[in-house]
């Protein structure tokens, strides 16, 4: 496979490919603060991802990732505090951090997870990798039906008698039949939407659905 390398801010380089995950785009995972050596064997453990390699911890801040390895013995007094900061400012979030080495200035952070002998067994990594990969995939994936079936609600709400297929073409991304299941859901909750005269309707009053 071809690989193109890129430069961050700091002029390190690093790999990018493509990785799916149950058909989902592509997963970002930064590096920062490891070794020439654990970057090698976490490029090298068959995961494909868009790797980004990092030595400031500015660029951790600065660039989104799915996933993030971090070496909290790499960091100075300044980019401890600030990096701890930032992360308690954004907690709870669907991201999800790895340290190599326990570091009590990060603990409490819901998304930031210590696991000191990730490099003792490196036949475990794609699976620890691809197991937070996963799970932040989920989180994302869930909170955005949430948003999809609220905007849905809203929809039928401010346009009685609104069609699947208006609902589906003012709603970026989703089907008709997706819609159809976003309905099913929203009635399964207890939420009074019918179907009458071609189109939906909902019977709740703003007040009534919690």
């Amino acid at each position: 496979m071809k690989q193109n390398k890129k430069y961050l801010s700091t002029g390190v380089p690093h790999k990018s490919s493509m990785m799916y995950l149950g058909g989902a785009s592509m997963s970002k995972v930064i590096l920062f603060g490891l070794t020439e050596e654990e970057i090698s064997i976490i490029e090298d453990s068959g995961l494909r991802c868009d790797w980004m390699i990092c030595d400031v911890y500015q660029d951790v801040i600065a660039h989104y990732a799915d996933l993030t390895v971090i070496n909290p013995d790499a960091l100075d007094h300044e980019g401890r505090i600030c990096l701890t900061n930032y992360f308690k400012e954004i907690d709870p979030v669907d991201e999800k951090v790895i340290l190599t080495s326990e570091d009590p200035a990060f603990n409490g952070i819901s998304f930031v997870e210590a696991i000191p002998d990730l490099f003792e067994y490196p036949d475990s990594i794609p699976v620890i990798l691809m197991r937070n990969l996963k799970k932040t995939r989920r989180d994302v994936d869930y909170s955005r039906r949430i948003m999809l079936a609220i905007k849905i609600l809203h929809l039928i709400r401010r346009n009685p008698g609104i069609t699947s297929r208006k609902l589906s073409e003012m709603v970026e991304g989703v089907s008709i039949r997706s819609v159809k299941r976003y309905i099913r859901s929203l009635q399964a909750a207890g939420i009074l939407i019918d179907y009458q005269d071609k189109g939906w309707v909902c019977e709740m009053d703003p007040g009534e659905i919690l």
